[in-house]
């Protein structure tokens, strides 16, 4: 359903920034065209082992999606938990994370909830600050320098104690794990653990850790437990698509079979431009059009079309119409106020990889041919190859065949403004490599793994 612009009379100079909080969205008039993606995931909710593992790109409203889904099951009686995993350091915080959340979701519904919780996992309790004085579990120190294959165990006792108390309360319990990839990153005994590497957005940019001979899978083992579940069902969300894949992978893969995927691609801009020009009309601005500069500029993740939106709200207070040039200047705004953190990023890169960036950010796609290496001093193509991927792997850049992108158009317009200049290649700040610098390969799937 395509979004009705509004009449209205508010003053754009008081009137509240409507893509404020850019992060996660509320359920109502904060989506638009992801009635799909919630019915789909709210009906595997709702059916026991009708398990699901939802992807998508960083940013593009996957945790938005998530959490309406919970609120609106929630406001049906239908329980429902949601976990976050992407701050967690050790297998042990997962642990923890679930039973806070179990707690402070089931806690007043059943009753003996907190009890068992507490003694199967060995936990004591505090009241919290919360109203009505929920109580959460308080971890000991001991168990987060536990032998990881303690730390697995507990997780897995933390899921079948979930099936227990299910079964018990003779109900059917839906539960959400997002960033789930974490589980097997830093679960999984004979690899190094990864390392965080680029931090400067929302989400973890962690390199995957590699996988060899003699590799415990954590999710293999979470997956032999859950199969077994018939009172709850899991949606398993992530956005590190090359290590949701190899779980999938049909030679040995530990989630192939388990359930089906569902990919979150972005919003189509047949209905996010409207809803964008709706939400500048209810501040008493008028966008002229301009939304659909905003959302190639931004590209395909609606959180980085909503904070270009927010800046260009407030450049355009004064004189309430939206330009292309207004759009720029907000462009440059938000490049300008993320400087010193893409001034640091950039200073960890070697020489090679920051031309690699600079040649990518000119011309998206032929990076091996011969005039491109030389303009840019990339040396030879097996060598592009290798920085390609090893960027890719640190969420700097990201595959869209045959172009690469970067994976924050933010720091793409600063290298332009900032570094190109360095080797003689001026461009304005809107430069995009090509007609339209978003990912032509991400849609809407579903598939049976």
């Amino acid at each position: 359903m395509k979004p009705k612009l509004l009449r209205t009379t508010a003053d754009p100079r008081t009137a509240p920034n409507r893509f404020a909080g850019g992060g996660v969205a509320v359920l109502g008039e904060d989506f638009t065209d992801r009635e799909v993606e919630r019915e789909e995931i709210a009906r595997s909710l709702r059916t026991p082992r009708g398990h699901l593992v939802v992807s998508g790109l960083r940013r593009i409203g996957k945790t938005s999606i998530l959490i309406a889904v919970k609120d609106e099951l929630i406001r049906k009686g239908h329980p429902v938990i949601y976990v976050d995993l992407w701050t967690a350091s050790t297998v042990e915080d997962m642990v923890t994370r679930l039973a806070t959340a179990a707690t402070a979701a089931l806690g007043r519904r059943w009753r003996d909830t907190i009890a068992d919780i507490g003694q199967r996992l060995q936990l004591t309790f505090e009241v919290s600050e919360a109203p009505g004085g929920i109580l959460l579990p308080v971890p000991k120190v001991s168990f987060r320098e536990a032998t990881l294959s303690t730390q697995r165990q507990r997780l897995v006792d933390a899921l079948d104690l979930l099936e227990a108390l299910a079964k018990k309360n003779d109900a059917h319990l839906g539960v959400i794990i997002d960033e789930f990839q974490e589980i097997e990153r830093l679960g999984s005994e004979g690899a190094p653990a990864a390392t965080t590497s680029m931090r400067r957005r929302g989400k973890k940019a962690s390199e995957p850790s590699p996988r060899g001979p003699g590799t415990v899978s954590a999710m293999r083992q979470v997956r032999a437990a859950i199969q077994h579940h018939r009172h709850v069902t899991y949606v398993f969300a992530g956005s590190d698509r090359r290590l949701i894949q190899r779980l999938h992978d049909e030679d040995g893969g530990a989630l192939h079979n388990l359930g089906r995927t569902y990919d979150i691609g972005p919003i189509a801009i047949e209905h996010f431009a409207p809803w964008i020009a709706e939400q500048f009309a209810a501040m008493g601005i008028t966008s002229a059009g301009c939304e659909r500069a905003i959302i190639a500029l931004a590209g395909p993740r609606t959180r980085d079309v909503r904070t270009l939106a927010e800046t260009v709200a407030e450049l355009a207070r004064a004189r309430a119409t939206i330009t292309d040039a207004l759009v720029t200047d907000g462009l440059c705004v938000v490049v300008r106020q993320r400087n010193s953190t893409y001034e640091a990023d950039w200073k960890r890169l070697t020489r090679v990889q920051q031309n690699l960036l600079r040649a990518i950010a000119v011309e998206g796609e032929g990076l091996t041919r011969r005039d491109v290496r030389q303009r840019f001093g990339l040396g030879e193509g097996s060598t592009v190859s290798k920085l390609v991927e090893s960027l890719v792997e640190r969420a700097v850049l990201l595959r869209d065949p045959p172009r690469i992108l970067f994976d924050d158009p933010f720091y793409r317009a600063w290298i332009i403004s900032t570094v190109l200049p360095d080797v003689g290649i001026r461009l304005p700040i809107s430069h995009l490599a090509a007609a339209r610098d978003v990912p032509r390969s991400v849609a809407h799937q579903q598939t049976r793994v």
